[in-house]
């Protein structure tokens, strides 16, 4: 979710860029911009003001909960399609063991999820970036109002039928035609707009619209009409409920949207605690922010099923339980039960967890699944960054306790 997120809001911010901005000597353009690292692009677009800094947090968190969605009901089509190509080859004659025979690479180029055959994942990634894109365009336009505004298709054997009718159509910026034919106009869609300020550009006589096509359903209404672009369709709620998981997407837009709690109180807590982080590392910072536990050292660092990682010497090592067992005493542990907030030291039998247990002859509790640090809430969850899809497991001298 974390990188959809970024091209999300990434995409959102070059059509800002692309929108208000002319090219001028010596700066960057849409491609380099696109080519820079992630942080590195959003801060020179900062810097330029196409947006203000407050706006950006608000876009980054619509974002980000777009992306999460988006995501959430992904995953719910791709168990219903693995499910749907299951019955088909147990009524094909083929049946289960057939099936779990294939690769990962067959099986998910067979429902158009797989590196060969990945034509879902292109109308998933087309249909959201230029959504981002084209809004951003439009905050622009609203922030610089141009004189008219220009539909742009591609014209290639690609092209739908309602983008052809459309490519090239000039109308007014304030023409109520916008409001209901503003790109993307279907799945997969891939044209865009451009704003005219230069009167010389303007044409004689604005564009006919005899011949414009209507966008498919529930694809071209103006974006920013109610702020509604980046919110759940009814077709989506409709999904996630039925895959399980509109009560997750709930839980993360309250709290990426409808935020109660002041974030400065909650950051500006520092605790002790043994923190392995780099502090290069972005949540080295967040793990001082989070709450601890009482009855627990709280230990944080990277992680898996049977090592943690730190950082010696400017190399990163793996350290089973034994090692980090000692590891432990020369950094800070002076003894006493162990909250490891480290991703999937819980999972499985004989974890990590379980054998630091053993090594030390004290309670560890661990996640059984990835762990994310949520400064905002002093918080720690399991599985997802807004809903504790994982469990903690607790163990006392190599033995689980239930």
């Amino acid at each position: 979710m974390g990188e959809a997120a970024k091209l999300f809001t990434r995409s959102l911010m070059m059509g800002l860029d692309s929108a208000v901005r002319k090219p001028e000597f010596a700066e960057p353009t849409a491609e380099d911009i696109e080519n820079m690292p992630y942080h590195e692009a959003v801060e020179f677009l900062k810097k330029r003001d196409v947006i203000k800094k407050v706006d950006y947090d608000k876009l980054s968190d619509k974002m980000k909960f777009r992306a999460f969605t988006a995501s959430r009901i992904n995953d719910g089509k791709l168990l219903e399609k693995l499910n749907a190509q299951m019955l088909s080859n147990v009524n094909g004659g083929k049946g289960l063991k057939d099936f779990l025979s294939l690769t990962k690479t067959d099986i998910l180029d067979k429902i158009g999820m797989g590196p060969n055959q990945g034509w879902y994942w292109e109308t998933v990634y087309r249909t959201n970036v230029q959504t981002a894109y084209n809004v951003g365009r439009a905050m622009g336009f609203e922030a610089d109002k141009p004189l008219a505004l220009q539909f742009v298709g591609i014209d290639d054997a690609r092209q739908t039928d309602v983008c052809h009718s459309l490519s090239g159509v000039v109308r007014p910026y304030d023409d109520p035609f916008w409001q209901s034919h503003f790109p993307p106009l279907h799945f997969n869609c891939r044209s865009t707009i451009r704003a005219i300020y230069d009167e010389d550009e303007l044409p004689e006589e604005w564009s006919g619209l005899d011949e414009a096509e209507s966008p498919a359903k529930g694809f071209g209404s103006y974006p920013l009409d109610s702020d509604n672009w980046w919110k759940e369709l009814d077709s989506q709620v409709r999904q996630a409920k039925q895959f399980g998981v509109q009560e997750e997407i709930e839980a993360a837009k309250e709290m990426l949207i409808n935020k109660n709690i002041d974030k400065t109180e909650k950051v500006g807590i520092i605790k002790l605690k043994i923190n392995l982080f780099d502090s290069s590392d972005d949540i080295y910072k967040d793990a001082f922010a989070i709450e601890d536990e009482a009855g627990f050292e709280d230990v944080y660092l990277h992680g898996d099923s049977q090592f943690v990682q730190v950082k010696q010497s400017g190399k990163v090592i793996n350290l089973n339980a034994s090692d980090f067992a000692a590891y432990l005493k020369n950094h800070g542990y002076k003894g006493g039960n162990i909250r490891l907030a480290s991703c999937s030291t819980g999972r499985g039998d004989n974890s990590f967890a379980q054998q630091l247990s053993k090594e030390l002859s004290i309670t560890v509790k661990a996640p059984d699944d990835d762990v994310y640090f949520i400064p905002e809430d002093g918080a720690l969850r399991i599985g997802s960054p807004y809903a504790n899809l994982g469990n903690w497991r607790i163990f006392c001298n190599g033995v689980e306790l239930k």
